[in-house]
């Protein structure tokens, strides 16, 4: 028998051939889950119905929501080894389209993308590095919870400077909240930042540094 908090089914008996409806709400936990239902009939037939459902994704980040603004597409390549998710692609147009994320994914400028929203899921732990491929450096507004629950290095790299948003803040708030998250939620975990951009003039990179405060956490440049 099914368990009720988990799944819901209707009719719950009945006679004769008739259909039974399953709900699987959405898996709201980290880990995967699993169930199974048991259908017992006349003249000793029984069926069993296995239940499984992934772990639920998790929200990386936007990159881009504010470059928008100033015409710029958002264009970017995304590698991380042993996860999977989606990539959620706000187009010109306003239409969303959903990219699969399994290990990377890439968004090209020809598709004139606003801004991409990631989530996704650890599988395996062949490696704990992403890197953020980036046309022109964009706006990034990440979940530092999520970074830390899933990586342990964390690459930005961009090809061009950012001429018509600063997107300094965006990264100092970023390295703030990852070095609290390090210190206050994951006391075992270690992460590294490599900023492989030229946004960032040695006053920024100075203020960045002095943000780090967790003796298990660097940044460089």
């Amino acid at each position: 028998m099914a368990t009720k908090d988990f799944v819901d089914y209707s009719p719950a008996s009945g006679s004769n051939n008739g259909s039974i409806d399953i709900t699987v709400p959405r898996n709201p936990q980290t880990t995967p889950r699993s169930t199974a239902i048991a259908i017992e009939g006349g003249g000793g037939l029984s069926k069993t119905i296995a239940v499984n459902q992934n772990a639920a994704l998790l929200i990386i980040g936007d990159f881009g929501r504010n470059s928008t603004e100033y015409g710029l597409w958002t264009t970017i390549q995304v590698n991380a080894i042993g996860i999977k998710g989606i990539a959620y692609c706000t187009m010109s147009d306003s239409s969303v389209i959903e990219k699969e994320l399994n290990n990377t994914v890439n968004v090209v400028e020809s598709e004139h993308c606003m801004f991409v929203s990631l989530e996704g899921r650890r599988v395996n732990d062949a490696s704990k590095v992403v890197t953020f491929n980036m046309q022109t450096t964009l706006d990034f507004i990440g979940h530092a919870d999520t970074l830390c629950e899933l990586f342990i290095d964390i690459d930005f790299n961009s090809a061009k400077k950012n001429t018509q948003l600063d997107v300094t803040p965006f990264y100092e708030s970023l390295v703030y909240e990852i070095n609290d998250c390090l210190m206050t939620m994951y006391p075992d975990n270690h992460m590294l930042i490599n900023f492989n951009i030229v946004d960032f003039d040695e006053a920024a990179k100075e203020r960045i540094r002095s943000i780090v405060t967790c003796d298990r956490f660097a940044v460089t440049f």
